[in-house]
């Protein structure tokens, strides 16, 4: 994002948030600009903290937030790391959002993959089984607490195995805590700031 667009939208957010500061949608862009410019710090963080905190259940807002929080999730401090699985188990529940909840589970690093499996049991069991569908036809064969694995026959001897293609965690690897805000993962929804000051 060029210099003069953030510095429009920055100060558009900031105007909406004047205006209204309990807007979620609008504490969540401006995490979204501060982090994509800045990167991950302690101060944009609590930006974050209150778009959880101001919106928690209202779905279009998660499912961006669930996206943002999941491309960062491994420089997330514990409370919002919690935040974040919990909003994904909340996301998948809506039994609107099953596909793009497994796209989320795709692009998430391996630690966010098993804490998202071992929060599965606290989803309801249709949520399970949809979910478990949608990443078998992504190619993704994930054991899915309460839900029977999927097996496939080995070609060699014909023995019966369960694929599960997450990778292992990476120990001490370095990730890079910038957003890059035009990335697809990431778009922003469209909303008129200017709207909340009338």
């Amino acid at each position: 994002m060029v210099n003069s667009s953030y510095d429009t939208l920055h100060d558009a957010t900031q105007k909406a948030l004047s205006c209204a500061p309990a807007e979620s949608f609008a504490w969540l862009t401006l995490f979204w600009l501060e982090a994509g410019k800045h990167g991950f710090k302690r101060e944009n963080a609590n930006y974050l903290r209150l778009s959880y905190a101001l919106s928690p259940n209202e779905s279009w807002i998660a499912l961006w937030r669930t996206r943002l929080a999941f491309a960062l999730f491994e420089q997330l401090p514990a409370d919002l790391s919690d935040d974040a699985i919990d909003g994904f188990i909340k996301l998948l529940d809506t039994g609107r959002l099953t596909w793009q909840a497994a796209e989320i589970f795709e692009r998430a690093p391996p630690v966010a993959q098993n804490r998202i499996i071992e929060s599965l049991k606290t989803a309801l069991p249709i949520s399970r089984r949809g979910f478990a569908e949608a990443l078998r036809n992504k190619g993704l064969d994930v054991v899915i607490p309460g839900e029977t694995p999927r097996e496939t026959r080995c070609p060699s001897d014909g023995a019966s195995s369960i694929r599960r293609t997450l990778q292992p965690e990476k120990q001490g690897a370095q990730q890079d805590s910038k957003i890059e805000p035009k990335a697809p993962v990431i778009d922003i929804p469209k909303v008129e700031f200017d709207s909340l000051c009338h």
